[in-house]
């Protein structure tokens, strides 16, 4: 299978270079960049609404073991987290579930679509940044790991987003947005730090090109 281009070269550049502004926690580390190299805390935040449906779920599930396969997955290295949500979140697993890639990876392959009519993308939001971007959920800020969201979503949220958008860039969380249509930029454009990280592929069968 082919390797997502342009999100995995972003996604690389901010793990493997270092660069990540909003992890720093003074003025002389933001100078000297001065992070955790090769390491990350990664939460995959995936729409599970019937927006999406069942079959199209797939294509997304494809994409996160291709993107994983290629980082150096590990307790000490890059963790993975993922959260599914529609009507509500739901935590599939944390950044501390699973050490190992092989690991993850058979919890990828088992993800189960969660249906649901509504998708309320600023609820979950919240939820990722209150239950997984944690000490408890794994995650490492306090040793000055990049903190990284990836968001992908199929359909406009059916609440709003700007409270979640706000505290994710509180919280000095990196984020970007993978959105399958078009008339969702405005949605995006909050979520994702900077307009450079938000990727939209025509449909979401075409996920693996962004």
């Amino acid at each position: 299978m082919r390797k997502p281009r342009l999100c995995w070269a972003l996604l690389s550049l901010v793990i493997f270079l270092g660069i990540h502004p909003l992890a720093a926690q003074d003025d002389q580390q933001l100078e000297t960049g001065e992070f955790m190299e090769g390491t990350a805390d990664v939460v995959f935040l995936i729409d599970g609404s019937e927006q999406i449906g069942a079959d199209n779920f797939q294509y997304v599930v494809d994409f996160l073991v291709t993107l994983v396969e290629s980082l150096e997955v590990g307790a000490d290295r890059i963790r993975i987290g993922v959260v599914q949500y529609s009507e509500e979140p739901r935590t599939e697993f944390f950044l501390n579930s699973h050490a190992t890639k092989a690991q993850v990876l058979d919890a990828l392959n088992n993800l189960k679509f969660k249906g649901g009519d509504e998708a309320l993308l600023g609820a979950a939001l919240d939820f990722v940044i209150q239950n997984h971007f944690t000490p408890a959920g794994g995650n490492r800020e306090e040793e000055g790991v990049p903190q990284t969201l990836i968001v992908i979503t199929s359909a406009k949220s059916s609440d709003d987003v700007s409270e979640g958008a706000l505290a994710l860039k509180q919280a000095s969380i990196f984020s970007f947005v993978i959105g399958v249509q078009n008339d969702l930029t405005p949605e995006l454009q909050q979520i994702a730090i900077d307009s450079a990280f938000i990727f939209k592929p025509s449909e979401i069968s075409a996920i693996n090109d962004v």
